[in-house]
């Protein structure tokens, strides 16, 4: 369940029609009536096309590279943190495996948390 503030509803068409709705099947229908598309159809095309897709798994030092050019470029971008979830994405690799990411990542993880930062000690300080 979600609230929104009244005067959110007289803002977004989307809020509005959605207001009486009691399934997700329900809420993507009537936002793809509206929008024309939901989020859930990229998500969807892109699973489909990994099904047919699967590039060999990169091995560690790959991925040690891959990790290092976006955590470069992250930077850059300003951000102090990313998810293990978007790491996996973007490096390219099979499955979400928190531990394989950890062992990869090193001291960039949090300890309790599926999170890495980007510069070495930003956005939170373990001690």
């Amino acid at each position: 369940m979600h609230r929104l503030h009244i005067r959110t509803l007289g803002l977004n068409t989307v809020a509005q029609k959605l207001t009486d709705t009691e399934s997700l099947d329900q809420a993507e229908a009537i936002t793809r009536e509206v929008c024309g598309h939901t989020e859930l159809d990229h998500e969807r095309r892109k699973a489909q096309a990994l099904a047919h897709y699967r590039p060999p798994e990169p091995g560690a030092e790959e991925l040690r590279a891959r990790f290092q050019e976006y955590r470069r470029a992250a930077a850059l971008r300003g951000a102090d943190l990313v998810s293990f979830r978007r790491l996996t994405e973007v490096l390219e690799m099979r499955r979400y495996d928190p531990p394989s990411m950890r062992a990869l990542i090193g001291d960039s993880a949090f300890p309790d948390l599926p999170l890495c930062r980007i510069v070495p000690g930003s956005a939170h300080n373990d001690g």
